[in-house]
């Protein structure tokens, strides 16, 4: 199956861990809560392709590997937890959180609606769960048709993932995804299983997010294959246990630790993942600015680094 993704930006709501860019600081974690998605159109069917669509991204999240994941994308359980907090643990939050609007900041008529929560009340949300972020996104109408060639349904639907910053109060990341079902050699009788066979392909283009904003960082272990004194394959200290998998690409980065805190990580060449173990890996240089056999001192550091495929 194809799968397509356009530029854009927008999100759904779980919790997990996330490991962090060089940015801030290697190796650390922040939680992160997935809550659910909204269906930007009037839903006439009787499955609610929104959440078919949360639980996709959920546990395409999980398989990666890279988060601790809380799941919240039952709404229900959402109020039932706010009511407790509003309830027996009001005096707590009313002591300890600065929020002008903290004692009522999900009204009482607007919490029975997710779609009316904004983004402030999903941050307000996040704090009472802990999170760091929140990861939410909505749903556009699906788009059945049918296959002049074999008469079978097909379906497009696009969907929008967003992150929120909670300490921020601000959609931190937001990107938008186009899928699609109906082959010449798939065959469904009903546009309703177009859609949900649709929704089944959301895998690889929720994979490459999770690649592109929340890489995993593998630290060079040892050269695994020398030619002419030029490093071939090389040992990672990262594998299933990060969510790395056979055939991904990696950037090759030099970290300079004495000018860090100035200086960004350098691209110096690209690597593709051949074999992947429960707690490192093995990959293989396809191109390199510098030779990276040499290149590990006490000033620099060589990692390998999860990217998006161009």
């Amino acid at each position: 199956m194809k799968y397509y993704f356009s530029r854009v930006f927008f999100l759904p709501l779980f919790i997990l861990q996330i490991t962090t860019s060089f940015s801030q600081k290697l190796e650390s974690t922040s939680q992160l809560a997935v809550v659910p998605f909204r269906e930007d159109y009037l839903n006439s069917d009787e499955t609610d392709y929104s959440k078919v669509l949360a639980e996709r991204v959920l546990s395409a999240v999980q398989q990666s590997n890279r988060f601790v994941v809380i799941d919240r994308i039952d709404f229900e359980k959402i109020l039932a937890e706010v009511a407790l907090w509003e309830g027996e643990h009001k005096d707590d939050f009313e002591k300890t959180d600065n929020s002008a609007r903290a004692k009522s900041r999900v009204s009482d008529e607007q919490k029975k609606d997710f779609k009316k929560w904004d983004v402030g009340d999903l941050s307000w949300y996040g704090q009472r769960l802990r999170a760091n972020f929140l990861l939410t996104g909505s749903l556009s109408k699906p788009e059945p048709g049918i296959m002049i060639t074999t008469g079978s349904y097909k379906a497009t639907i696009g969907f929008t993932i967003k992150v929120i910053n909670v300490a921020t109060n601000k959609i931190y990341i937001s990107e938008s995804f186009q899928v699609k079902a109906g082959s010449l050699t798939d065959i469904y009788s009903t546009s309703g299983e177009a859609i949900i066979a649709a929704l089944s392909n959301i895998e690889e283009p929720v994979k490459q997010f999770v690649d592109k904003y929340f890489p995993v960082h593998a630290k060079y272990l040892r050269t695994e294959r020398l030619v002419k004194s030029t490093m071939k394959e090389a040992l990672v200290n990262a594998g299933r246990d990060k969510g790395l998998r056979t055939g991904q690409r990696l950037d090759a980065i030099l970290i300079d630790t004495l000018n860090s805190g100035n200086l960004p990580p350098e691209v110096v060449g690209l690597a593709e993942v051949i074999d992947v173990q429960p707690d490192h890996a093995r990959v293989k240089i396809l191109k390199a600015k510098i030779n990276l056999e040499g290149i590990e001192n006490k000033a620099n550091i060589l990692y390998f680094r999860s990217k998006a495929d161009d």
